[in-house]
């Protein structure tokens, strides 16, 4: 009986370890993060403020298209980071910020984003295809997109091109990744506005 009871007693007191060490693991925080637009761009000349311009739609690579993250760790290598993620669909976000950018360009003039309502026209349709959005191997970050502007009966009226545009990564971390493809995004803004 005793033998018993011991095994018992073995076998609560291995229980009670394996839950103690469950309920004191800590779980990684996650981490949320957003573009955001930039504050200090400023207007270009009048020419062209009063045309309504329209985003959209913003198309990115399926290996961007979640919510994780993407860092580059070699050539034919990413890191998806579970730990730190988008907090809203990146293409969704990437076309509300060129949009705010280009706007605060245009000196606050109307840009939407696709879709926008059918009761809106717009003067020129801005449709974007990123190709690249991520660091870029090394100590920067890589913003490459193909991109064409559309007139509002479907015509073009400046044929796809393609642009690139990097800026540093101020330090490790997920953080200053996101600042850093938020400063590509913005030379890309003043690429578009200029074009526009």
């Amino acid at each position: 009986m005793s033998d018993k009871i011991k095994q018992l007693s073995w076998s609560s007191l291995f229980i009670l370890f394996a839950v103690l060490a469950v309920g004191c693991a800590r779980t990684a925080t996650v981490s949320h993060y957003q573009l955001v637009a930039e504050r200090n761009l400023s207007s270009l000349d009048k020419a062209g403020q009063g045309l309504v311009i329209g985003i959209g739609p913003v198309r990115l690579p399926e290996y961007l298209d979640r919510a994780q993250l993407v860092k580059r760790a070699g050539e034919n290598l990413l890191h998806l980071d579970e730990n730190n993620r988008w907090a809203e669909p990146l293409a969704e976000n990437f076309a509300r910020v060129l949009a705010e950018n280009l706007s605060a360009m245009r000196g606050n003039a109307p840009v939407l984003v696709f879709p926008w309502p059918s009761a809106r026209k717009v003067d020129r349709q801005v449709v974007v295809e990123v190709v690249n959005f991520e660091n870029d191997g090394s100590a920067a970050v890589l913003l490459k997109a193909r991109w064409g502007v559309h007139g509002p009966g479907g015509e073009m009226l400046i044929p796809e091109k393609i642009s690139i545009h990097r800026a540093p990564l101020p330090g490790p971390g997920a953080a200053q990744l996101v600042a850093a493809l938020n400063a590509a995004l913005a030379g890309f803004s003043r690429e578009l506005a200029a074009a526009l």
